[in-house]
């Protein structure tokens, strides 16, 4: 009777590659969550979770109003661009408002 030996040998090779795979992969993403310069931080997450009731009936409310803006880039010849909102309610009028520059 011969014994063979050669299975054997494969199969811890192959655990202590999958688990160095899956400490590679971790650490991997770890770095990546922790560089990523996408990375978006919400101010003040946990009062705007406990007032998400009040937050909701003020969208509501803004929406109601029917308010839309209207964007529209400007550039003249030797000047930079020009950005300009009009904030125009249900009807189409435009809304009063103060201006702001930039």
């Amino acid at each position: 009777m011969k014994l063979n030996f050669a299975g054997v040998q494969r199969w811890p090779v192959a655990i202590v590659t999958v688990l160095l795979l899956q400490v590679g992969f971790g650490i991997w993403m770890a770095r990546t969550a922790n560089n990523d310069p996408n990375f978006a931080i919400e101010p003040d997450y946990y009062n705007r979770a406990v007032n998400w009731d009040s937050t909701m009936a003020q969208s509501r409310r803004d929406k109601a109003l029917g308010w839309q803006a209207i964007a529209s880039l400007t550039r003249d010849t030797g000047r930079a661009a020009a950005l300009r909102v009009v904030l125009v309610d249900a009807a189409g009028r435009p809304v009063a408002a103060d201006s702001g520059h930039a």
